[in-house]
């Protein structure tokens, strides 16, 4: 296994956005992808919620058979008020993930 140390939403976009996919038969494809991402910032919100550029490289960098999995909070004090959650979800329905099942955890604070 390999591990990057580096700016995970730039590397993605490089190797697996829209158009790239097929570009670079040698790029190895991932069977399984882990997002943990950390409380939405403004510049965070766009680049995921916003722009679909990284979406689609996720799905583009995916194996034919991979799984992606994110755990993604929620901030409404960068969205207005929007729920990430259906954002995430119908922007990922957009590209063309078939399946997904999305966990909400209470809160305890």
């Amino acid at each position: 296994a390999r591990v990057y140390f580096e700016d995970a939403f730039q590397w993605f976009i490089d190797r697996f956005a829209a158009g790239k996919r097929h570009a670079d038969p040698e790029e190895d494809f991932f069977d399984v992808i882990i997002m943990d991402a950390c409380d939405p910032t403004n510049d965070f919100v766009t680049k995921l919620y916003v722009d679909s550029t990284f979406v689609w490289s996720i799905y583009n960098g995916l194996s034919e058979s991979g799984v992606f999995v994110a755990q993604i909070g929620r901030s409404s004090s960068h969205t207005g008020g929007i729920d990430e959650t259906k954002m995430f979800k119908r922007m990922f329905e957009e590209v063309g993930f078939e399946s997904m099942h999305i966990y909400d955890e209470v809160s305890l604070f």
